[in-house]
């Protein structure tokens, strides 16, 4: 407010004595209550003389104000302050600026057109700190260099924009070449800052490349919605960015433009994949399966074919998914590739199993693992003791199909390969939960993959072990703890956005409102549940014997109503109103 704006004048004029009203009333009405124009309205006047900051009095020389033309807007405020900096000062905030808000003192001297400048780079900006344009940060990201802030984001702004265009090209160049050698070991924390610092440089192609390896890293590390941003983001700016409809693919961009684009677009159909979105995913990966072929990029056309079969059998047309990889097999045999023929072996095991053909998916897995074998590949020999252990179950051969996971385990801790190691024991709890009913047993396993996925930052396979471990504790009447387990999983679920793995979750809070005797929004949840497209078909199968429950206690008719309201529920409104949940008493739930 005005009277508040007319207070802050006298605290900050304080050792002024009395305010002349001239002075007070032109700082108010510039402000129009903006507290950072005042305080920069003074720092201007200070420095253009119209008020003398003593040590212990200032003083006020009102015959100088009528002399000082006071811009209106704050926008002005700073670039008049920044106009009336001794010109080194000034470049070397323009150069800070070209870094970003936050700034390094190395990284402004990196940009210093001499030695000279360079050293006196620490001094400007000491200069520019006593002036409060900038703050030095108690701590610094980089060893033996300072770290700043400019005062406020939009002074930041201000400098930038006087910064002459050819110079900025120039400086965000150096800025990321900069990054490239300091952040070392640590260079995955600033992938995304060194893309920008390129693509504002010009140099769009390596932008791309930080990119796509940002990309890499988020699936990594389950943060699927993170990779799509970031693939999206370098298909942006490769060649052909206006050619991503596979009709109107530029023909005349070389051909290892093209397969950079395949591969591109392949890594972005996976993520959307991983997040549920599988019309996107389906519509990214053919137009990367049509581009690898038109450059002729064997390699980057298997990965398309690779990603389109896993699609295909997430959603159970299995056939399309073995059709997809029978052609995996022609090319990679045609390339006398070896690992590419065992992986597409071991999918084809898969595929086999949950199309109910055991035999053959066993005889492809037992083919996979020779080759994996000839090639020494112990990580990929473990995996398919995962998958044989699997087959095992699913044959009700629990004895041998527990030989096999503890023989994948022990090669995974023998060799140190704890995600696999965390998966196995996963399954292996699974085994017990589902099959032999040592629920104990399953419970320990679960806990203990739990722990490594979480000690190794493996967050998809965490959020798919809470999620069976809350099943489990419902089975074992731990009600509490269970929702506990499988609230966390709705929170992991939507943080790294998978939403199959949402759904999943979801799965397991239907159990337990039936536990609950909670009929009625169960069946919603259930609706829900079965009616959303980004279901795969295991989910659907333990969402489905939670129905036929469901319906052992409901009235068809009253059942129907509520499924059809729940298939009307927006998913993640479900999700935060069940996350917003802190106790299970909201559940009414039973010791």
């Amino acid at each position: 407010s005005r009277r508040a704006s007319r207070v802050l004048v006298g605290e900050i004029l304080q050792k002024a004595g009395g305010v002349p009203d001239e002075l007070r009333d032109l700082i108010v009405e510039g402000a129009e209550g903006n507290p950072f124009y005042v305080e920069e309205l003074v720092k201007m006047l200070i420095e253009d003389g119209v008020i003398v900051a003593g040590e212990d009095h200032w003083s006020v020389e009102l015959e100088r104000l009528a002399e000082v033309r006071v811009p209106p807007t704050l926008t002005g405020i700073l670039q008049a302050r920044l106009d009336s900096l001794p010109p080194e000062e000034k470049t070397v905030l323009q150069r800070a600026s070209v870094v970003g808000r936050l700034f390094w003192g190395a990284a402004v001297a990196e940009l210093a057109s001499d030695k000279a400048e360079a050293a006196q780079a620490d001094n400007l900006l000491n200069d520019a700190r006593n002036r409060e344009l900038i703050f030095r940060r108690e701590r610094s990201a980089f060893e033996a260099t300072d770290e700043y802030i400019f005062r406020h984001a939009l002074l930041r702004d201000v400098t930038y924009e006087t910064v002459l265009l050819k110079l900025r090209r120039v400086y965000h160049a150096q800025v990321a070449r900069w990054l490239e050698g300091i952040a070392g070991e640590r260079i995955s924390e600033y992938l995304s800052l060194i893309a920008r610092h390129y693509e504002l440089a010009g140099e769009t192609k390596k932008a791309a490349g930080f990119l796509r390896r940002l990309g890499d890293e988020s699936l990594q590390v389950s943060a699927f919605r993170d990779a799509v941003r970031a693939f999206e983001r370098a298909l942006a700016l490769l060649p052909g960015a206006d050619h991503d409809q596979v009709q109107g693919a530029s023909t005349a961009l070389p051909d290892a433009d093209l397969a950079e684009r395949a591969m591109l677009l392949v890594s972005l159909g996976n993520s959307y994949n991983r997040v549920g979105d599988y019309l996107a995913a389906i519509q990214h990966l053919e137009q990367g399966l049509a581009l690898a072929r038109q450059a002729n990029r064997p390699q980057a056309e298997i990965a398309a074919l690779n990603r389109l079969a896993q699609v295909a059998s997430e959603q159970g047309t299995y056939d399309t998914a073995q059709r997809y990889l029978d052609e995996v097999l022609v090319l990679a045999r045609g390339q006398d590739d070896l690992a590419c023929a065992a992986s597409a072996l071991a999918m084809l095991s898969t595929i086999a199993w949950k199309w109910g053909d055991l035999e053959q998916a066993e005889k492809c897995c037992h083919e996979s693992m020779a080759i994996y074998r000839e090639l020494d590949d112990r990580h990929k020999v473990t995996l398919m003791h995962n998958i044989l252990g699997i087959l095992n179950t699913l044959q009700e051969n629990y004895d041998q199909a527990e030989h096999y996971y503890e023989e994948g385990l022990a090669m995974a801790r023998e060799g140190d390969d704890r995600q696999v190691a965390a998966d196995l024991l996963s399954n292996l709890g699974y085994l017990h939960h589902h099959s032999t009913g040592n629920l104990e047993k399953a419970k320990r396993h679960y806990e203990e993959s739990l722990l490594i996925s979480r000690e190794i930052g493996h967050r998809s396979g965490a959020t798919s072990t809470l999620i069976n471990l809350g099943q489990l504790l419902i089975l074992l009447g731990e009600h509490r703890v269970a929702w506990k387990q499988l609230r966390e999983a709705l929170i992991e679920t939507v943080a790294i956005g998978a939403v199959p793995l949402t759904l999943d979750a979801l799965v397991g809070v239907v159990q337990l409102r039936i536990e609950a005797e909670q009929y009625g929004p169960a069946a919603e949840l259930s609706g829900l549940v079965l009616g959303h497209p980004s279901l795969q078909i295991d989910s659907g199968q333990v969402a489905e014997l939670a129905l036929d429950r469901l319906r052992e206690v409901l009235p068809t008719e009253q059942l129907d109503v509520a499924m059809d309201r729940g298939k009307l529920l927006e998913l993640d409104t479900v999700v935060a109103e069940l996350a917003a949940m802190d106790a299970p008493d909201l559940l009414s739930l039973r010791k």
